[in-house]
């Protein structure tokens, strides 16, 4: 769920870095696209890294998960005093971006190596995020190449939405259980919106229970 919830909303904020940041912070700020870009694709990269934190919350084990990030940050800024002075703002996003994804890394490692703690991620549905991410990057890219204007913005961010929705779609990424967990999660408020996913992902005979008890997380990949 982390996977197809940022991996798309970083893409989205990649390829659609230039008009956002001159639309919302005007033409001076141009020059912040390439920077904002990168980093939302380290984050799109590194968005378990939240998940493997909460790990080592629930381990009792904040002094580790502290230690790891520090590491991860103080190597970063290294690698930033090589970068910055011939790259400016871009090496330091290059620097923040890395760190990013070195304490995903890290987290891991440590959970796996020094803790002994077996983890598992979903990443048939890590890959097919990014899959339709993607796709759905080159459609939006493609209008700008076509017709560029920073105005367009709301217009750019439909195409990558419904380019996004039909790949999955394609791809039966998200299944019944999914929307029965997000009707559950909601409320009966929300329902026409989960009725409406369904249909926008062909997904027949959709129950919507008012009990979670339907769902189990048990034996489920973190």
């Amino acid at each position: 769920y982390v996977s197809f919830i940022t991996v798309p909303l970083a893409v989205g904020l990649a390829v659609t870095s230039l008009p956002a940041a001159t639309l919302l912070a005007g033409s001076d700020y141009a020059d912040s696209a390439l920077p904002l870009a990168i980093l939302a694709i380290s984050l799109g990269v590194a968005c378990l890294v939240r998940s493997l934190s909460q790990i080592f919350v629930v381990l009792g084990k904040p002094v580790t998960s502290a230690t790891v990030n520090i590491s991860s940050v103080a190597i970063a800024i290294f690698t930033g005093f090589g970068v910055i002075p011939f790259l400016g703002i871009t090496g330091a996003s290059m620097a923040r971006g890395f760190s990013l994804i070195l304490a995903f890394l890290l987290s891991a490692l440590v959970l796996r190596k020094i803790l002994q703690i077996r983890v598992r991620f979903d990443m048939k549905a890590y890959w097919s995020a990014w899959l339709a991410s993607l796709i759905m990057a080159g459609a939006v890219l493609a209008a700008q190449f076509v017709f560029y204007n920073k105005y367009l913005l709301p217009f750019y961010i439909l195409i990558g939405g419904g380019v996004w929705l039909l790949v999955l779609r394609i791809l039966h990424s998200i299944k019944e259980d999914d929307l029965e967990l997000l009707s559950d999660f909601l409320g009966p408020r929300a329902k026409f919106l989960v009725g409406w996913t369904s249909k926008v992902l062909g997904i027949k005979d959709h129950k919507f229970r008012s009990s979670p008890s339907h769902f189990s997380a048990q034996n489920q990949p973190t």
